[in-house]
């Protein structure tokens, strides 16, 4: 009797393609994403560097309501000298110029998911940057660096004295898009959601850290956070086709339509 001889099983694990079906498309749509959120925001961009030029004064003397909501003691607090070390400054810097590509990345997770959930998002995000332009035009608001310069410190400039000079419009500044676009990040996945909570918390750090540099007062922050609450909304309300799509699961049991009586 002839005894069982069983071939060996190669346990080595395939090796993906180089060029794997669909990488080109996924890196292409990714390409895509890019240029269209960069070339949808420079009609904002122009506006916003022109919005403190339509005729309205700029806010440089606080009423009594504006003196309590425009309070620049958090500012103070946070630029007292024991939190001025060059490697806390170095990182806020970094947090405040990222503001702008994060919901770049914010789409990375959205790649393996079927569908234009990017397209989506990056559509919201560009809803809410342009929503906040008719503001920079009725409210130009001089931030605490420029309302205080002797109090309050621009950080940021201080690291980068090439930039001083180079914003056409630093009275833009209520409210906060640093903060509105990831706090809109957070809405669009949810706040409950793993990806939406670390979204939020990037718009909590970065709050932080603008008025940490003596760009926005702490209300810039809540505005910022009220646009995309109010943008989300509305969007929800209206149906506008910028929020992800839940398509029905397809074990999902649907339960058979109910037999009408026949006619006699």
């Amino acid at each position: 009797m002839l005894a069982d001889v069983t071939a060996p099983t190669d346990t080595t694990p395939a090796k993906s393609p180089l060029f794997a079906p669909g990488a080109l498309k996924r890196t292409a749509t990714r390409v895509a994403i890019v240029v269209a959120y960069f070339v949808a925001g420079m009609p904002a961009g122009t506006f916003r560097a022109s919005a403190d030029n339509f005729g309205l004064p700029i806010r440089s003397n606080f009423n009594a309501i504006e003196s309590v909501l425009l309070t620049d003691l958090p500012n103070r607090w946070l630029q007292a000298d024991w939190l001025q070390f060059l490697v806390l400054q170095h990182i806020a810097a970094i947090i405040y110029v990222s503001w702008f590509a994060l919901p770049l990345l914010a789409t990375l997770p959205l790649f393996s998911k079927a569908g234009g959930q990017p397209w989506r998002l990056m559509g919201f995000v560009v809803l809410v940057y342009y929503a906040g332009m008719p503001f920079f035009a009725l409210y130009p608001l001089q931030p605490p660096w420029i309302h205080d310069p002797e109090g309050i410190r621009r950080i940021f400039q201080e690291l980068h004295p090439e930039i001083a000079g180079k914003d056409a419009n630093p009275f833009a500044s209520m409210p906060s898009l640093h903060v509105a676009l990831p706090a809109a990040v957070s809405l669009w996945y949810g706040w409950r959601a793993p990806w939406g909570k670390v979204m939020l918390g990037y718009a909590c750090l970065i709050w932080l850290t603008v008025v940490y540099s003596g760009d926005h007062y702490v209300i810039d922050g809540v505005a910022g956070f009220a646009l995309a609450a109010t943008v989300y909304s509305i969007v929800r309300v209206t149906r506008l086709p910028l929020l992800q799509s839940k398509p029905t699961d397809e074990g999902a049991v649907v339960d058979p339509p109910l037999e009408l009586p026949r006619a006699a």
